[in-house]
């Protein structure tokens, strides 16, 4: 998951670290981890705990580069909407990339 903000859907606070105006994203990975271990985990999701568990990894940049092992298709999503799919090793990856300051907001 690649967010600039702390919530994701529903409150779950999926980066909870993540700040809207730092220039920042936060790439939350979630290792490949049992139906019962991501069972156990889930709930944490709505407080941001899950962040500490062992198949979780943080990570923060202003750019990310995304790319799949071509063996396996990995679907991809923006804002709750499908976008297609990861590409393969062998192709340029999907960027994603933040600009500070790049959108007023007014609250």
């Amino acid at each position: 998951m690649v967010a600039n903000s702390a919530y994701y859907g529903k409150g779950m606070k999926i980066a909870p670290e993540a700040v809207v105006d730092d220039g920042l994203l936060d790439v939350v990975i979630v290792e490949a981890a049992s139906r019962l271990e991501l069972t156990r985990s889930f709930p944490k999701i709505y407080d941001g705990s899950h962040v500490h568990e062992d198949e979780v990894t943080v990570l923060r940049g202003r750019r990310v580069e995304l790319s799949a092992d071509a063996r396996v298709p990995v679907p991809v999503g923006g804002d709750g909407e499908p976008l297609g799919t990861l590409p393969a090793l062998d192709s340029a990856p999907a960027v994603v990339d933040v600009r500070a300051g790049a959108l007023s907001v007014i609250a």
